[in-house]
């Protein structure tokens, strides 16, 4: 990233680092969690990215942001994932078995097979995918609106996201929408960093 742009990376209770601390499974609740420890932050100008998953949190994040008149960003990424209206392979009613939550793994990429032939580690990882599909699956878009300019980033290679699916980011803003392609599966960001990077910093500045 070009020296003035800062990177503010969240880390989620019950992930890495913060492992020992119970997963949240309700994105309302995420989102106030969010304000409450970031929105004294929020005075400078920022742009949220949501990848995958974290599309949905910083979407949820950002309906948060205005419900509690702070700041709004000035630019939102959404990386990997369908917009707001696309549902996960599971819904909250179902409870998806551990061979399922593999399966959807392998499917996606970017997990090694040391990794799925490893009981222990599956035995870590595992809670935390299940609960990361319960957060997904809580996610009831309010016909929330952005105020700012939406791009979209995603793999050329991703059978589980494809174009049509990022354009329907296009819904959640009144201000210009993006796209940008790049090579790679569901996990483009490990494979192709830097055109990552570059992609981000010209939308930013374009901003």
């Amino acid at each position: 990233m070009p020296a003035s742009i800062d990177l503010c990376p969240v880390q989620l209770p019950g992930r890495e680092g913060r492992l020992a601390e119970p997963p949240v499974t309700e994105l309302t609740v995420l989102g106030e969690m969010l304000v409450s420890t970031l929105g004294e932050f929020l005075h400078r100008p920022y742009a949220l990215l949501g990848y995958s998953m974290g599309a949905i949190v910083a979407l949820e994040f950002a309906s948060s942001i205005s419900r509690h008149s702070l700041p709004a960003p000035t630019h939102f990424f959404a990386c990997a994932r369908g917009g707001p209206r696309t549902r996960p392979r599971w819904n909250h009613s179902e409870n998806p078995t551990d061979q399922e939550l593999i399966s959807r793994l392998v499917e996606l990429g970017g997990t090694t097979a040391e990794v799925i032939e490893n009981k222990e580690l599956l035995s870590i990882f595992l809670p935390i995918l299940r609960a990361d599909f319960a957060l997904n699956s809580s996610y009831a878009w309010r016909d929330f609106k952005l105020e700012c300019p939406v791009t979209v980033i995603g793999g050329l290679d991703d059978s589980a996201v494809t174009l049509d699916c990022l354009r329907n980011w296009s819904e959640v803003s009144r201000a210009p929408f993006r796209e940008k392609m790049l090579k790679g599966g569901h996990f483009f960001v490990q494979e192709r960093p830097a055109e990552f990077a570059a992609a981000i910093a010209s939308a930013v500045m374009v901003a």
